[in-house]
């Protein structure tokens, strides 16, 4: 995983045999890494075999009292209730929401039937005090020399930084779910208030060709209207607390003495957080959040009570709106040129992908999903509110929702040329890698090596040039499927 190839820590582990009650305690080694290396498909497998092995605590008991060992029992409980509290859980947890919306929706509408599928996101922040950290990060490094072994302050540095990682990534999943929620309530008030059908209202924010994305807000009377309001504002009031909590956590990151602190190779590894505040990630999400929550309090005002923003006028909130999209668009710049000299170096005549930089790719690519979410979430309110007869729909608004207007198809098509100059990018890389036209190992390490490779050399080498590949393949998928669905939330 150090070297950005997460194929050969998926053999390695396998090869342990790890037993289902060591996945707690020894899990961390292949559960961390593998999102931030672009295993998507692999990263939903490993979080839903985590969150599993909860849930298998019933079957466990079963056989203990058929099999008269009651003193088991016992010791079943008191495993299930430390796992219901433990750092790995919550890792999944976290790890789970984040594939969710990343590779496994795509479309407002999507979101909102996994969330109404799905109980609750977990692990809030005030419970994160109670969190117990059961990883044996001293497991591999035990006899190994001193100077290779995790300290206690290490093992504590290393907790605090990962129990605020997955505080982060919480807030920021939970955020986007409820702007979708929010965006889903609005079009159903709007639609009932209106006395249209739920077909004419829905703007054209959902891919035509599947069908399993289709969600039709539901319609009804004044009451439904007057429900759906309510929802409306519950999650706008949640979705304005998330964005001051996301940034106090970016800033506790920030000044946390270990955050850039290197562990020993067998260690427990690195979070993700250097990689995610020097991209400005948090920045993007949050900019992203003030864009969409300001659309909304713009176009129905009456609906924002205790929401966080009631006082400001609407000249701020206009001026919020477009300040928010300017800083999305030059940190996503700034973002991604930092994040394609990262993965690309040069070495004399020859060109070598750097896997540690896979990182701040996925970073990229998960701050653009977030931003194509909430801005199709401001696209909504806005083409709700136009109305749905075709004379409204021909007629150019004009005051708030004109300038709003605007200002959003000028953001969407900004947003949707970033989106391809970064697909772009992934596949040429992509095909240079499969062409052999970028190397995936160094040329020094590759000089050193005899001049017939050993079998296990070639395996491993092949095993990390395969693994580059299938990453960059897996986030060039998902952007094709982003790019497709914000072509369609266009206002």
């Amino acid at each position: 995983c150090r070297y950005g190839a997460f194929d050969p820590c998926a053999i390695i582990f396998n090869k342990l045999q790890i037993k289902h009650f060591l996945l707690e305690t020894v899990g961390y080694l292949w559960s961390t890494p593998v999102l931030g290396l672009g295993y998507f498909k692999t990263a939903s497998a490993v979080a839903q075999m985590m969150l599993g092995m909860n849930t298998e605590t019933g079957e466990f008991l079963i056989t203990a009292y058929r099999s008269g060992s009651f003193h088991k029992v016992i010791e079943i409980m008191d495993f299930k209730e430390s796992l219901q509290k433990s750092l790995q859980l919550a890792t999944a947890s976290a790890l789970y929401q984040s594939v969710e919306l990343l590779s496994m929706s795509h479309t407002i509408e999507e979101v909102v039937m996994r969330y109404q599928k799905t109980s609750p996101m977990v692990f809030p922040h005030e419970v994160a005090a109670q969190w117990r950290d059961l990883r044996d990060v001293r497991a591999m490094t035990d006899w190994s020399p001193a100077e290779r072994q995790i300290s206690d302050l290490q093992k504590q540095s290393s907790f605090e930084l990962e129990s605020l990682w997955i505080e982060l990534r919480t807030c920021m999943n939970r955020s986007v779910c409820c702007m979708c929620s929010v965006a889903a309530t609005f079009a159903s008030a709007a639609a009932a208030t209106n006395g249209a059908s739920a077909a004419s209202s829905a703007p054209a924010v959902t891919a035509a060709d599947d069908a399993d994305a289709n969600y039709t807000p539901p319609l009804g009377s004044e009451e439904l209207a007057a429900k759906a309001r309510s929802m409306d504002s519950g999650g706008l009031a949640e979705a304005a607390s998330l964005v001051e909590r996301i940034e106090q956590l970016c800033a506790d990151a920030a000044k946390h003495p270990g955050l850039r602190e290197k562990y020993p190779a067998q260690g427990p590894h690195e979070t993700g957080l250097p990689a995610f505040l020097d991209g400005c990630h948090g920045k993007i999400h949050t900019a992203a959040l003030v864009v969409a929550i300001a659309t909304h309090n713009l176009l129905r005002p009456q609906q924002t009570e205790g929401a966080g923003s009631s006082d400001a006028s609407d000249s701020d909130k206009m001026d919020a709106v477009r300040k928010s999209l300017d800083a999305i668009a030059s940190a996503l710049e700034e973002s991604f040129a930092k994040a394609r000299s990262s993965v690309i170096a040069t070495e004399g005549d020859s060109r070598r992908f750097v896997g540690t930089g896979l990182e701040a790719l996925v970073n990229v690519v998960e701050s653009l999903s977030n931003v194509a979410y909430l801005l199709a979430c401001a696209n909504y309110f806005v083409s709700s509110s136009r109305g749905t007869s075709k004379k409204a729909r021909k007629k150019k608004p004009t005051g708030v929702l004109g300038e709003l207007l605007d200002m959003l198809t000028g953001a969407h098509v900004r947003l949707s040329d970033f989106l391809a100059d970064v697909h772009s990018f992934l596949s040429s890389t992509h095909q240079e890698l499969v062409k052999k036209q970028v190397h995936s190992v160094p040329q020094s390490v590759l000089d050193q090596l005899p001049e017939r490779y050993t079998r296990s050399c070639q395996t491993a080498l092949k095993c990390i040039a395969d693994s580059h590949q299938l990453a960059l393949d897996s986030m060039v998928d998902v952007l094709s499927a982003k790019m497709k669905a914000f072509a369609n939330a266009k206002v």
